[in-house]
């Protein structure tokens, strides 16, 4: 239960890491298809300007979203590597916890038999 209280506001990094990039490619798209649904774009006679000007926006977008996507898979890689860490310590601590406990116990019941069998 812990690992996952640990781990769940992390996925929300990933979702954004993955969608992002997928929302700027829907720009450059958009973009695109806006300019070519201008009258006169397919028969050739859009001036150079405006071609240059829709390219550039649509490619904005998915500069943007790249922008965005690298970041946040990168601060989640790095998220998601140090809860592992804490997550493996924790493992680790009550493993040693158990142990502790379970000698102890052992010390304990062993000093009863040698005192049992010295009376």
């Amino acid at each position: 239960m812990e690992v996952f209280q640990i781990e769940k506001n992390i996925r929300g990094l990933l979702v954004v890491a993955t969608v992002s990039p997928l929302v700027g490619v829907l720009g450059t798209i958009q973009g695109l298809v806006g300019f070519y649904s201008q009258p006169g774009v397919l028969e050739g006679k859009a001036p150079s300007l405006a071609m240059s000007d829709a390219v550039y926006q649509a490619l904005l977008s998915s500069a943007l979203g790249l922008s965005i996507a690298i970041p946040a898979y990168l601060f989640y890689s790095y998220l998601a590597s140090r809860s592992r860490q804490i997550v493996h310590s924790l493992e680790r601590a009550g493993t040693e916890a158990v142990c502790l406990v379970c000698d102890a116990r052992q010390r304990r019941e062993a000093g009863e038999s040698m005192n049992g069998r010295g009376v």
